[in-house]
């Protein structure tokens, strides 16, 4: 095995050489990560045929409380807003004006506010998240009425990777529901931002959010666990994206934009399978796709085979 081509962020290619000739006469260590990621996704050599991308619409579909308006109603938040965290109370306020509330825009905003610990108040928040969500029930018998749950059933005959926006434990459990071992789990899931059973979240604000130069502990990057990961060869070389819960907004667009972008003239025509909610949700999605692919989307459906699904419909 050559191990000249392998970087990994943080370590230096001698360290590298010498840790991947260890560990690769032996199985992967469970342990063995760099920032949320396992060791063996950077090393990996076989291309992904399917690859399954979940956002948070995927634990709604199974019925779960996990968007942020549910946690900003919490125990856990208003236990922060009553003790007089001023993050905690802008926030409510936020969410009670508009019936909804987008978090990381409100972490930018709050960063041109006077808060007096913003710091602190920060992470207090990132601990009281991780513990509403860590609180969750997952009703298994419910499951097989969701559309999520029909997208994983009909991937269990084929090669697939996951690759997962969610803190929660959902995909996880579903794997395991289907019979997948740990060992198989680990080599077929990618946490992106962290997860609630390893207390690692990444939660913040991107690169590009317009805050205090004194505040980038708000951004992801900050974050020791945060490992950027350039997925755009990997989509490059699939036959399919399966794409459910997502909303392909500016959050995780340095993900997907140059993925879309390239697809809209590649000669390797993929099926793009996207799931929306409703009507708002296909309209919220065309107009992602339409700025990530430079207002060519005829091209992009022209591409490749392009279906939506609505996740709401039975």
């Amino acid at each position: 095995m050559n191990f000249d081509g392998y970087y990994i962020p943080g370590l230096s290619n001698q360290i590298i050489t010498k840790y991947v000739k260890l560990t690769y006469l032996y199985e992967f260590e469970k342990s063995a990560t760099i920032g949320t990621f396992p060791l063996k996704f950077y090393l990996m050599e076989k291309q992904p045929t399917n690859i399954l991308i979940l956002g948070n619409g995927f634990d709604l579909n199974f019925g779960l409380k996990t968007g942020y308006c549910d946690f900003v109603k919490s125990e856990q938040f208003l236990k922060l807003k009553n003790f007089g965290s001023e993050l905690a109370n802008y926030l409510h306020e936020q969410n009670d004006l508009n019936n909804w509330i987008d978090i990381e825009n409100e972490l930018t905003a709050c960063s041109h506010n006077q808060l007096g610990n913003l710091e602190k108040e920060y992470d207090d928040v990132c601990a009281a998240l991780m513990n509403y969500l860590e609180q969750i029930h997952y009703p298994k018998d419910q499951w097989p009425t969701a559309r999520a749950y029909d997208l994983f059933e009909a991937y269990q005959n084929k090669e697939f990777l996951v690759i997962d926006f969610n803190y929660t434990p959902t995909s996880r459990l579903l794997l395991q529901h289907f019979g997948k071992s740990d060992q198989q789990i680990d080599d077929i899931l990618i946490k992106i931002h962290g997860s609630t059973a390893a207390r690692n979240i990444i939660f913040g604000v991107e690169d590009s959010a317009k805050i205090k130069r004194q505040h980038v502990f708000l951004k992801k990057s900050f974050n020791k666990n945060f490992s950027p990961r350039d997925f755009k060869k990997m989509f490059q070389g699939a036959e399919s994206l399966a794409f459910f819960g997502h909303s392909l907004g500016i959050t995780d667009f340095m993900y997907f934009k140059d993925f879309f972008s390239n697809a809209t003239f590649s000669n390797k025509r993929k099926d793009l399978i996207i799931f929306h909610y409703g009507k708002q949700g296909y309209l919220d999605l065309h107009m992602q796709l339409d700025d990530m692919t430079n207002n060519r989307l005829s091209a992009l459906k022209q591409s490749n085979t392009v279906t939506f699904i609505d996740s709401v419909l039975g």
